[in-house]
């Protein structure tokens, strides 16, 4: 692979973690630079995993240089941070991961600080045990989490805080979820089935080809639990949003799957009853209305 691609995933890190631009909008400016699909693949492997491990080998980096680099160099310093995690966690041949990141420097324009990003691996492997053990020593480090979140997990949920954080850094497993302005829900099922697969497709309340009327999250959670009773325990179940709240309600009450992802559930469904209704600037007593609805349920 070429040395070019974690200059890329350096520049593309740097706006992510230090400019505040998305994951997806870095991808978008660097990916097209490169024409062979491996190259955007290790680019895409850097730049997210360098993105969610940043709390953690942004921290060693403070002891590691003794000049902060963030400022005057943000691209170097964040090809640092990728330098480590090729050595922490991609677990790239050590030798590989040091040369084609030093090389990577010169790339960026940078020759003068070859020789440091070389001195900052060089000491992080001789020292790596005293460096990983302090960075163990704190949450915020250990799962490279938010110093909030790690400590509203802490507060909620203290027994079992370490193994959410720690199945946060997991490798999670693929999912295809359908694009409506390339394919239809109807082709993707005769795929699927044609394929062998078994598929159950239905509709919520109130949603798509359900008859127009109103639904509620306890309606939801019902839907879902009846049609898990009906075929059997779900090999997983994925909601967005107020059907990820209503996957939750469902689960609670025991309607059995054996993995679930849920993707941004509403914490507060109260709260995220009313800021839906001033996205939509729906009348104040119309979100009371449904508030309190949903309080009652």
């Amino acid at each position: 692979m070429s040395a070019d691609v974690r200059a890329l995933a350096a520049q593309a890190l740097a706006q992510v973690a230090l400019g505040g631009a998305s994951l997806r909008e870095a991808m978008e400016r660097h990916a097209p630079k490169l024409a062979d699909s491996r190259d955007r693949a290790l680019l895409m492997a850097l730049v997210s995993d360098g993105a969610r491990w940043w709390p953690r080998f942004d921290a060693a980096l403070e002891r590691l240089l003794e000049r902060p680099l963030r400022r005057k160099e943000p691209a170097v310093h964040a090809l640092l941070v990728l330098g480590l995690v090729q050595l922490e966690v991609l677990e790239l041949a050590d030798y590989a991961a040091v040369a084609a990141t030093v090389e990577a420097a010169r790339a960026l324009k940078r020759p003068q600080l070859a020789g440091l990003v070389n001195a900052v691996l060089r000491r992080w492997q001789r020292e790596r045990a005293t460096h990983v053990a302090r960075l163990d020593a704190q949450p915020t480090t250990r799962h490279a989490h938010p110093s909030w979140l790690a400590a509203a997990l802490k507060r909620d949920w203290p027994a079992q805080a370490d193994a959410v954080m720690a199945a946060d850094n997991g490798e999670p497993p693929l999912m295809l979820r359908v694009n409506r302005q390339r394919s239809e829900r109807d082709a993707l099922i005769e795929q699927l089935r044609a394929a062998g697969y078994a598929v159950v497709a239905f509709d919520q309340p109130g949603h798509g080809r359900s008859e127009p009327g109103r639904g509620y999250l306890i309606d939801f959670a019902a839907h879902i639990a009846a049609a898990v009773e009906r075929f059997g325990t779900a090999a997983a179940l994925i909601g967005h949003s107020f059907g990820a709240a209503a996957a939750a309600l469902a689960m609670s009450e025991g309607t059995r799957v054996e993995r679930a992802v849920l993707i941004a559930p509403p914490a507060d469904v109260i709260a995220a009853t009313h800021r839906f209704a001033n996205g939509l600037s729906m009348p104040e007593r119309i979100a009371a209305s449904t508030a309190a609805t949903l309080d009652s349920a």
